[in-house]
């Protein structure tokens, strides 16, 4: 016999306890940080609900310096891959307030838009991960990439 908090573990819809495995797997290869005090950020919270969903959701898709493709149409596909309810023009609109509200830069380099989140070191910090190079171009004048992927791991 089953007992009823032994039933609530139990996976629904078919998942199995590996693929529980493989979905924790999955999010620890490129672990993102969002810290705590975005939360009460001023700024963000000036902007709207999908402009800090954005910006939460950019943060998890960005590559280990910080940077995507930054044209509306990656962005939603990036971020909103299945919500039909969010538009590209609603994610041009949210791009534009959190790029004034300062938290990404915004650009084009070798013909192509990009996006860059600000501050990225501090959002991530270096807490012992590997960080590789952007394989996107940096800002003009973009001076804050962090590597370390090919550092002697022994010390």
């Amino acid at each position: 016999m089953v007992s009823p908090s032994e039933q609530d573990r139990k996976p629904k819809n078919g998942s199995t306890a590996t693929n529980r495995h493989q979905r924790t797997r999955y999010y620890q290869k490129r672990p993102r940080r969002v810290p705590p005090e975005l939360c009460m950020d001023d700024d963000i919270e000036s902007c709207s609900v999908v402009a800090a969903l954005l910006l939460y959701r950019l943060i998890s898709q960005a590559d280990d310096q910080g940077r995507l493709p930054g044209h509306p149409r990656s962005v939603k596909a990036a971020c909103f891959p299945l919500r039909n309810a969010i538009s590209l023009a609603k994610v041009e609109q949210a791009l534009d307030e959190i790029a004034a509200a300062g938290f990404v830069v915004r650009y084009e380099a070798v013909g192509k838009l990009y996006i860059q989140v600000k501050n990225w070191g501090d959002l991530q910090g270096k807490w012992g991960r590997r960080a590789y190079p952007s394989r996107f171009p940096a800002p003009d004048g973009w001076t804050s990439d962090w590597i370390n992927a090919g550092d002697d791991d022994n010390g």
